[in-house]
């Protein structure tokens, strides 16, 4: 297995002193930030401290921690993949970064904000019960734990094509600086290396494209070849989900499978550490900005490779053995006669990758503090829980470093992160929409909800994978007739091939074609976009949830009890109010501060009632 990680062709020179200069200086710095948080000032000496920062982090930093988190090196290699082999469709995904950010800004993280609370599953146990937070808590450190070694494969796959080293060695050595840096110096080493490895990141892939352009011809050759092969397309509107890429997979599919990683744990501990709620719309504001940018400069990138290699694919010709080697492949191509170039290419695909790691080896640390570590030892000192913090933080970094063994053997890293991310983020995200959305949506029905699209969902999922030779390929038009002459592909006969399009490569079936051929039903089924897959697991997830949540009250006869106002988003809520204000009087306290419930005197009438009673029936409880 280990010989597929080089790629087969020629290679126009592996890394010189200059590109290990610019590649060591990043990590020296990531190490150096990590040590002065770490090591000067008040060390993180509580957990407060170590985890969020004290809550006085400036929203600068937060913002392109935000952005790097999930802006991964799956990101960088994938997308460009994307663009290249399916055309510019996916661009589209830019445009749902505009909802996106708003839905943010006024619906999602203002809950969060206002209950301040370190882990997000506290949620769940606020408004439905422990059982939900402990499971999705469980299930979050488990597939956090397998992203980071995707996220880190990803860049030793490019450092093993660029520089002829193991790309096992490669990833001990990202581990170890990524969880020396995040260990020891907390959610403030984090957010500032993170902003040092957005500054790279986006440096690193200007330079690929625009150096990319000028080798080319410029914009006008790019754009002219990617139209004669039929790759310039935003506009398709196919209803068929089957489709990989249309305009309804990036708005809509692009929508839900963004969503989920801004809310989840790491990314909400991000706006926790911030001092106001004005704050954290400055921090995504510029977010979107910078997400703007380094998601265009990554479709950039894959139609001045389409360019580069319009005569001569790399796959088809077995130039290299997995198509997430493409970029890396380019830039060893284009740019191995400019010095430090080509580490500075590596150095940015790096930093995507410790970028999420650290933000995930963190937020696990807050994750199983919160959850687990306070709940068996409730009267730990915030000294210990820094402690035990950092000790969580180098165990969970390693396990990951330990996953990477089995990321390897799984094909395109963006396809099985986007499986999975549909598998488990669209219907964990989805029971929290039932409980900040639904005032009747309970306890046994989320959670039945939920774990009914956990089923479909793996099944849609690893049914997808499992077939994969069966599921028609959508890939256009891929030309090798600038090809210099080979004696025979080099693709080894009894490996498995590490990317899921190497398995029909040879076979160019059109859009068209494939539309018109005929699949067995499990076939089709099969077919879904996996872009799909997070919006699917969401709305299923709600469906099914609230469709319980029925049975069990009117059925079982299992009664709610009353939420805090606090629990629901405001407008929502407002809505509810106006159109079934007395189903919303037996589910909803609210506090004494009466705006959400505006000019209806019933309610407040009723609201002040079920205050007094439930204030009477909690100092019962004291009581007793």
């Amino acid at each position: 297995m280990a010989s597929l990680i080089y790629s087969t062709g020629e290679s126009k020179g592996l890394f010189e002193w200059p590109e290990y200069i610019v590649f060591g200086s990043v990590l020296a710095c990531s190490v150096g930030i990590g040590i002065f948080f770490g090591c000067f000032g008040t060390k993180n000496s509580t957990n407060a401290e170590y985890l969020l920062g004290n809550k006085r982090m400036h929203p600068v930093p937060v913002a392109f921690s935000l952005l790097c988190s999930f802006v991964s090196s799956i990101t960088l290699l994938g997308h460009p993949v994307e663009i290249y082999l399916f055309g510019t469709q996916l661009m589209m995904l830019l445009v749902c970064y505009i909802p996106l950010t708003l839905s943010l800004i006024y619906i999602y993280v203002p809950i969060y904000f206002n209950l301040q609370i370190t882990s997000v599953f506290e949620y769940l146990e606020l408004r439905f019960s422990s059982v939900s937070r402990y499971f999705l808590s469980f299930v979050h450190t488990l597939y956090a734990i397998f992203y980071m070694a995707l996220v880190v494969y990803g860049p030793a796959l490019a450092l093993s094509h660029v520089t002829g080293l193991s790309h096992h060695v490669l990833v001990a050595i990202m581990f170890i600086v990524c969880i020396f840096y995040s260990s020891i110096g907390g959610i403030k080493a984090v957010l500032w290396t993170d902003s040092l490895q957005a500054v790279v990141m986006f440096v690193s892939m200007t330079v690929v494209v625009i150096l990319g352009f000028s080798n080319v011809g410029g914009f006008s050759v790019v754009w002219e070849r990617a139209k004669a092969s039929g790759r310039i397309n935003f506009f398709n509107f196919d209803p068929d989900p089957r489709v990989r890429h249309t305009f309804w997979t990036a708005i809509i599919g692009g929508y839900f499978t963004w969503l989920p990683m801004y809310v989840n744990q790491a990314q909400v501990q991000r706006y926790i550490s911030l001092p106001s709620m004005k704050a954290v719309k400055i921090a995504l504001l510029i977010n979107f900005v910078g997400l703007c940018i380094i998601m265009g400069l990554c479709h950039l990138a894959g139609l001045v490779i389409y360019a580069t290699y319009h005569k001569c694919d790399p796959l088809k010709n077995g130039d290299i053995m997995a198509i997430d080697q493409l970029l890396p492949k380019f830039v060893m191509d284009t740019l191995s006669n400019q010095p430090g170039l080509p580490g500075l290419f590596v150095a940015g695909i790096t930093c995507a990758g410790l970028s999420t790691v650290s933000s995930v080896v963190n937020s696990l640390a807050a994750n199983i503090v919160e959850d687990y570590v306070k709940k068996i030892q409730c009267n730990l000192s915030e000294s210990k829980l820094a402690i035990i913090s950092k000790t969580i933080s180098v165990v969970t970094g390693l396990m990951g470093f330990g996953f990477v063994f089995v990321a390897e053997r799984m094909g395109s890293i963006f396809s099985v992160a986007i499986t999975i991310l549909g598998i488990l983020g669209g219907p964990t995200f989805g029971i929290f929409i039932s409980g900040m959305f639904f005032p009747w949506a309970n306890s046994w029905g989320a959670t039945c909800g939920m774990l009914t699209t956990f089923v479909f969902m793996a099944l849609l999922g690893f049914g997808s994978r499992y077939n994969a030779a069966y599921i028609p390929k959508q890939f256009l038009a891929l030309d090798i007739s600038g090809c210099q002459p080979k004696n025979s592909p080099l693709i080894p006969e009894t490996s498995t091939p590490v990317s899921i399009y190497l398995e029909t490569v040879t076979e160019y079936i059109s859009p068209i074609d494939w539309k018109n051929k005929e699949y067995g039903g499990w076939i089709t089924f099969f077919s879904i976009s996996d872009l799909w897959y997070p919006a699917i697991g969401c709305v299923m997830t709600v469906f099914f949830g609230l469709l319980f949540s029925l049975i069990f009250t009117y059925v079982f006869k299992k009664k709610s009890k009353r939420m805090e106002s606090r629990l629901f988003i405001p407008l929502i809520l407002k809505i509810w109010i106006r159109i079934c204000p007395n189903q919303i009087e037996k589910l909803v306290i609210f506090d004494n501060n009466d705006q959400i419930l505006g000019t209806n005197k019933k309610l407040k009438r009723t609201n002040r009632v079920n205050i007094i009673i439930t204030n009477i029936l909690n100092e019962k409880e004291t009581m007793e």
